[in-house]
């Protein structure tokens, strides 16, 4: 495991392979109290995987797209009672032009900050 030179990884999952190339990082801070990365499948799809606090993480799932969002949430409660410390993770596949249009964003926007 781990990334090639290329940034590309392998992921074994349920006795599968899985390639993808990691095109960003989005670093843990207090602020967005989350994590991200955005990868590419062999597909060519683009996706973002994303762990981070529980209440974070909830306020931007929609319940109408996600009906597992009420039973996580009692989920989390119950967890919470038993004192236990709880992250979630998700994912979104985003569009390759959505993606390319906030990449020119980000990227211009860290430069400026950070030459």
């Amino acid at each position: 495991m781990g990334l090639d030179d290329d940034n590309r990884m392998t992921v074994s999952y349920k006795k599968k392979t899985y390639k993808f190339k990691l095109l960003q990082v989005l670093e843990f801070n207090s602020k967005r109290k989350r994590m991200s990365v955005i990868v590419e499948d062999e597909k060519g799809n683009i996706i973002l995987y994303c762990k981070g606090a529980d209440s974070i993480i909830l306020e931007r799932m929609d319940p109408d797209n996600n009906p597992d969002t009420e039973v996580t949430s009692q989920y989390l409660s119950q967890f919470a009672d038993e004192g236990l410390r709880t992250l979630l993770v998700t994912y979104k596949t985003i569009p390759k032009q959505e993606y390319n249009e906030w990449a020119r964003r980000y990227l211009v926007i860290n430069f400026e900050f950070f030459p």
